[in-house]
């Protein structure tokens, strides 16, 4: 539930009474930097760049950031507070996979539209409301910014899949046994775990203690 204006000014006065202000730095320059890009490899889809990087000293030393497209993913809720995950194939990790829809923020699309059009392209259902619940980089020497979304309000359409997606398939679940599927490990990708444990802790994802003796579904 949003926080009142004045319940937001009470808020910051407490913490200021209460906590001491972060010391501010000495200066603006950064002690560390790029100095400059050398070269990159690979693709629109992942690169690898070599970089000039002074890491506080003054020294110049090369060395490697890798780099992916940012990404928008939906969690989608149900009318009856079902969350609806898409069940697909990563290659390169974990095989078959629960996960949010979601993927790469396309050119000249905006963080919600993304999210808009991966919830119906891989879910099958188009969202007449959308709420960010967190935003995060994933990982401190990578350039990739993850932006996630609750996904409201939802109308069943039609899966629109491309060839990587093939087999991909919609599954409905509680809000406990997505939970429950975190903490057991069944759920592995970092934009699904962040997502379910924020929207938990928004009350926006009613998880059931009750629920957890019953298992997964399948």
């Amino acid at each position: 539930m949003p926080v009142k204006t004045d319940e937001k000014k009470s808020v910051k006065s407490k913490t200021m009474k209460n906590e001491k202000s972060p010391s501010k730095p000495t200066t603006d320059v950064p002690p560390k930097r790029i100095i400059k890009t050398l070269g990159r490899l690979g693709n629109e889809y992942a690169w690898l760049d070599k970089v000039l990087m002074d890491w506080g000293d003054g020294k110049a030393r090369e060395t490697f950031i890798a780099g992916v497209p940012d990404g928008a993913f939906a969690l989608p809720l149900l009318d009856n507070g079902n969350v609806v995950l898409v069940h697909s194939f990563r290659p390169f990790n974990h095989g078959w996979v629960y996960e949010l829809p979601g993927g790469i923020i396309d050119a000249g699309e905006c963080e919600e539209d993304a999210a808009l059009r991966e919830c119906e392209e891989e879910a099958g259902y188009k969202a007449k409301e959308l709420r960010k619940i967190a935003e995060y980089v994933l990982a401190p020497a990578m350039r990739c910014t993850i932006h996630l979304f609750v996904a409201t309000k939802l109308v069943k359409t039609k899966q629109r899949l491309d060839d990587a997606e093939r087999g991909m398939t919609a599954h409905e679940f509680t809000p406990t046994q997505v939970y429950e599927m975190v903490l057991d490990g069944t759920i592995k990708d970092s934009q699904t775990i962040i997502a379910v444990l924020t929207a938990k802790e928004l009350g926006l994802l009613k998880v059931d203690p009750k629920e957890f003796t019953k298992g997964h579904p399948f």
